[in-house]
């Protein structure tokens, strides 16, 4: 038994002069700055949760992306970010849809005069006619019927 027992103290020391050396060797390549940052970072982490190191995964996966083709301009979140419903996530190039849709309000404002005027006219031709109609059948006054043609 005291021989498994100090097989097992020499396989414990063994590994911690191990992770020492190489935590060491690490530490030089990453520049003693970089290292020590590193350390602390991970000091806090074991200390917020109560000496417990853990890695958490995210509750569900989600796929996300644009109707349409565009580039994207700018990336709103970090990874392990927390995010709710109606969060800008990523925003996409949008210069192409607002000079489309300028254009389109653009042809409309033009267009809206004409469409009007035309519609006097077919109003107006209507109201002829049926004074036409009416003066034919005698239904209306040939006072009223010259209103209607000017």
């Amino acid at each position: 038994m005291r021989q498994v027992q100090r097989v097992l103290g020499c396989v414990v020391v063994g590994l911690g002069l191990f992770g020492a050396t190489a935590s060491a060797q690490s530490d030089a390549k990453m520049g003693s700055q970089a290292a020590a940052d590193s350390r602390l970072m991970h000091m806090r982490w074991v200390d917020m949760f109560g000496g417990h190191r853990a890695v958490t995964r995210p509750s569900r996966d989600a796929a996300i992306g644009f109707s349409i083709p565009t580039a994207v301009v700018e990336v709103a979140v970090t990874g392990g970010q927390r995010v709710k419903q109606g969060d800008l996530l990523i925003r996409g190039d949008d210069a192409e849809d607002l000079s489309e849709a300028q254009f389109q309000k653009a042809r409309a404002e033009t267009r809206l005069p004409v469409e009007r005027a035309q519609a006097d006219v077919d109003l107006a031709k209507l109201e002829y006619d049926r004074a036409q109609e009416a003066f034919s059948k005698e239904g209306l006054s040939p006072a009223e019927y010259q209103r209607a043609e000017s």
